[in-house]
């Protein structure tokens, strides 16, 4: 039986370490067993010398005892038990760095170590970066306790260790080749201070299963790393793991089986990890670590076994410049504080994309009123220190089956410091619902993405304040530029679904900095509803004394749904003083869906002349914000100020004024295009601005004041039911099966018209109240020849009586007219009247002894004294004679 030593100075498994064995002495014989021994520090540095040899250690004494203390201090040396069982209490390798090999004659099979002492644990201590190797059975009944930083490292032969009691980890790093390494079954684990467990090195592959029986007991404040030694190797612990530690896991693939009731922090650093159906994690911190891992190892997988996993907060800690997958899957994950940030914490140039899949879970909640939800890049330097910039780098958020947020602050694509090239982009799921104080997307040195993912169809979104219910986000940003270069813009897209927001600002392009860069948001949705009490398409809110000249894009895509906001205003520059011009392209697209408002505007504050506003209109409705308030559509002077309704596409697109509201279309605004528009509700819509659109126009209810000039459309239809009325002008036919109603509202007014035709369900209105045509009467003007078929009624409204042979030229006539009135009424000063009919000559007579006579060929009202005995021949004169100066006055 000999005690050898070898030196290993590479690898202990290589042929040349294996070679430098050297057989030292003769095992002598043991001392009494539990005796109590100093320590013995092995002395020879080279050669061979006997293992019992007295003068092999320090005083003569050799280490062959219970409580015995070897120490080995030289890392150039190694000892082998060759047939033999050796007896100590500690076994410490103190130097720095190496290797230290215990091995055997025959690879350790029949070679035994015990560890013994007369109280507490045996101790095995490996020091600094050291690298202890274990070839030999390890007996005792006492467990051990391992200590130092050093690595413990139990391999080369299949045999179980034969030791009971309890391994206890206080330091450094134990490698096992199987879960005989930890010997009987029944064995538990202690981990007393900051140590690793590694499963297999890193060139075996394999599987190791820790038994039900084993279990792992993490002190408080202390933290046990369970790793393989690869990514091909697996490990399983179907053991609990306790105690009040902290519990990292690490590379390759961990299955975690039994009862867990540990209460630290969770970190995973490019794992699988598989949770059993009854084995979760702690509720503490989770933490997704790739920070030192390589390339090949950027990955980690959650399974969470079909449970409900509780954590109370979830870190990624990302560095590096290789991003990273992240994925949970087959459960739900609640996050119920700290701040959850998707992103990159490198401070170099980063490419690649950084992932947080969660589309493998039924549901996932974050729920931290005061916390930060983000999905972007991270990087920063200590001490102010500015980012190197670089490279690529993205991050995606896959979001569950359902989500639930609740934060501050919501932030997709939010860097205040980022790499060259930034984007985030958060996937919707099936259902989502996010309560807030502020969403971001796009902001600072980031562009933002917020849209469903992939897959999903009919999902649905909820967007509400921090205190849900019926509350209102304070703030939505799409595109928030506060950097001088070409980020913060934001895409927020939720045409896959719907959308059920409420908020108070709602702004698609802001700009925060003084610079000449461009900025683009655009939101699109199909679907829900958006109620905002601002919505704001461009916006420049830097200081005072500001300058630059931003070119800000604005787009609002609405394809169905409602969107309903107080006040919406196209580009606003908040800069008074300085030499700011920005340059807005302000569009909302309206396609489908109801767009309901009570005031739609151009903003305050100058801009670039070539700054265009507009509503390109291609279905889909307008009306009112509500039953109460009116809408007013409205530019603003001078160029690239005026906001246009531009009309094209097969429509429909319809104004749905609300009853007793109004739409008005006023000032500075233009109604382009090929298209045209129906008036569809009970109230009113009214047309004051420019018009040169030139598609037709149809009132199916409701009420269309004309107090503009509209020389383009193809014409304007009129339902029975409906009413048409102002003082404006329309070039094209007017097909009435309506009210006619010309003048102003609460006033009178002549209405122009190219051509008129009254169907049998009109009812035209004309109200007089005195003498002075479109002035204090109200007329109706046809421009084309022979363009007017009367039909239906004709109501008139007196305000006041008038002399004898006051005439009125109700219609200005070009050519001669057709057709003829059903029936004639009067009401007002004349009392109610009906209108006979001889020859289109309509005549009544009232109860002051005046007659009333209206000629269908003139148009013409004519109030002459009854009963007359030269009526027809006078009434013939006068008649003639007026025909002729209206005539000469209207042609």
């Amino acid at each position: 039986m000999l005690l050898s030593l070898r030196l290993s100075l590479h690898d202990p498994w290589s042929a040349q370490a294996r070679r430098a064995l050297v057989v030292l002495a003769a095992l002598a014989v043991c001392q009494a067993a539990g005796s109590a021994q100093a320590q013995s520090t092995w002395l020879p540095t080279s050669g061979t010398t006997p293992w019992l040899t007295g003068t092999a250690w320090s005083g003569g004494l050799i280490p062959n005892a219970s409580g015995a203390v070897a120490v080995f201090p030289n890392a150039a040396l190694g000892a082998s038990v060759l047939s033999s069982t050796v007896t100590t209490g500690t076994v410490s390798f103190t130097a720095a760095s190496g290797n230290l090999v215990l091995s055997g004659s025959n690879g350790g099979t029949t070679d035994v170590i015990t560890l013994a002492t007369a109280s507490g644990s045996p101790t095995v201590n490996v020091n600094g970066s050291s690298q202890l190797y274990w070839y030999t059975d390890l007996a005792g009944t006492q467990g051990y306790t391992k200590t130092g930083n050093g690595t413990l490292i139990f391999r080369y032969n299949s045999d179980n260790l034969t030791y009971t009691g309890t391994t206890t980890l206080g330091g450094g790093t134990v490698i096992i080749n199987q879960d005989g390494s930890l010997g009987n079954v029944n064995n538990p684990i202690l981990v007393s201070a900051n140590s690793a467990l590694q499963m297999l090195n890193g060139g075996q592959a394999g599987t190791i299963t820790l038994p039900s029986t084993r279990t792992i007991t993490v002190n408080n404040g202390i933290t046990l790393t369970l790793q393989n030694g690869g990514t091909g190797m697996a490990t399983i612990v179907n053991g609990p793991i306790t105690g009040s530690g902290n519990l990292t896991l690490v590379t390759g693939s961990i299955s975690l089986n039994g009862a867990n009731t540990y209460a630290g922090n969770t970190i995973i650093r490019s794992a699988t990890v598989t949770l059993g159906p009854s084995s979760p994690l702690s509720s503490a911190g989770l933490t997704l670590n790739s920070a030192g891992a390589a390339a090949s190892q950027l990955s980690t997988l959650v399974d969470l076994g079909g449970q409900s996993q509780s954590v109370s907060s979830l870190s990624l800690t990302i560095g590096g410049s290789n991003q990273v997958s992240n994925t949970f899957r087959n459960g739900s994950l609640s996050v119920t504080g700290g701040n959850l940030n998707v992103g990159s914490g490198s401070t170099g140039a980063v490419t690649g994309t950084t992932t947080l899949d969660l589309r493998g879970l039924s549901a996932f909640s974050y729920t931290n009123p005061a916390g930060t939800f983000a999905v972007s890049t991270t990087g920063t330097l200590a001490g102010g220190a500015s980012v190197v910039k670089g490279g690529t780098f993205a991050t995606l958020m896959n979001t569950a089956t359902t989500t639930t947020v609740t934060a501050a602050h919501v932030q997709i694509g939010n860097s205040t410091d980022g790499p060259n090239v930034s984007q985030s982009t958060l996937g919707l799921g099936q259902t989502n619902t996010y309560n807030t104080g502020t969403l971001t997307i796009g902001a600072y040195r980031g562009n933002g993405t917020v849209a469903y993912q992939s897959g999903v169809t009919g999902g649905s979104l909820v967007l509400r304040g921090t205190a849900a219910g019926s509350s209102r986000i304070d703030n939505v940003y799409v595109g928030y530029k506060a950097g001088g270069d070409n980020f913060g813009n934001g895409v927020f897209d939720t045409s896959a679904g719907s959308i059920d927001a409420r908020t108070t600002n709602f702004a698609i392009g802001t700009y925060i900095v003084n610079a000449s860069n461009s900025q683009t948001g655009t939101v699109t949705m199909a679907s829900g509803t958006v109620d905002t009490t601002t919505l704001a398409l461009g916006v420049v809110a830097v200081s005072s004394g500001s300058t630059g000249t931003p070119s800000i894009s604005s787009v609002f895509n609405q394809n169905g749904g409602l969107v309903k906001a107080s006040t919406v205003v196209f580009g606003s520059n908040g800069a008074t003083l300085g030499t700011n011009s920005p340059t807005f392209a302000s569009t909302y697209n309206l396609t489908g869906g109801t767009f309901a408002a009570a005031s739609i505007g151009v903003g305050s504050g100058t801009f670039n002349t070539s700054s265009n506003r507009r509503i390109a209109w291609t279905g889909g409705t307008i009306q009112n914000y509500d039953s109460l308030t009116d809408l007013a559509i409205t530019g603003s002077s001078g160029a690239g100020g005026s906001l246009t309704l531009a009309l094209s596409g097969a429509g429909p697109q319809t104004f749905a004024p609300s009853a007793s509201r109004r739409i008005t279309v006023g000032s500075n605004t233009v109604i382009s295009g090929t298209g045209g528009f129906i008036v569809d509700g009970p109230g009113t819509v009214v047309l004051t601005g420019s018009t040169t659109y030139s598609g037709a126009t149809a009132v199916n209810s409701g009420s269309l004041l004309i107090d503009a000039f509209l020389p383009n459309t193809s014409g304007v239809t009129v339902a029975a039911g409906a009413a048409l009325g102002g003082l404006g002008t329309i070039s094209s036919l007017v097909s009435m099966a309506g009210t006619l109603e010309p003048g102003a509202v609460g006033g009178f007014g002549t209405l122009t018209l190219g051509s008129l035709s009254l169907a049998g369900s009109s009812s035209t209105l004309l109200a007089i109240g005195g003498t002075s045509r479109g002035v204090s009467y109200d007329a109706i003007d046809v421009s084309q020849a022979s363009a007017l078929t009367y039909g239906g009624s004709l109501s008139l409204s007196f305000a006041d009586t008038f002399a004898d042979n006051t005439s009125f030229g109700l219609f200005g006539i070009n050519g001669t007219p057709s057709g003829s009135y059903a029936s004639v009424t009067a009401s007002g000063s004349y009392g109610l009247l009906t209108f006979t009919n001889a020859g289109g000559v309509w005549s009544a007579s009232a109860s002051n002894g005046q007659t009333l006579t209206l000629a269908e060929s003139t148009g013409m009202l004519l109030i002459v004294p009854e009963p007359t005995l030269v009526l027809s021949g006078v009434m013939t004169a006068s008649l003639a004679a007026l025909v002729m100066a209206r005539r000469r006055t209207s042609c």
